[in-house]
């Protein structure tokens, strides 16, 4: 858990978020704005820590598609 407690965690959720324009891109998907207040890791960072930090592995996402 002290991964998500890192300056570099929180710098990139930020800028994914911003990325993603606050909005959920799963709901977005369906013609839905629901803003997004969750980064999600599309490959499961236990399985794939090498992609932590990496943005095409990185969507942001509401606390209901989460």
């Amino acid at each position: 858990m002290s991964f998500y407690n890192s300056n570099k965690w929180k710098h990139k959720r930020k800028r994914i978020l911003k990325r993603d324009l606050f909005l959920c891109q799963e709901c977005k998907r369906y013609g839905n704005d629901v803003t997004a207040n969750i980064v999600h890791h599309i490959f499961p960072l236990e399985d794939y820590p090498e992609l932590r930090l990496n943005s095409s592995n990185l969507i942001s996402v509401c606390g209901d598609c989460h």
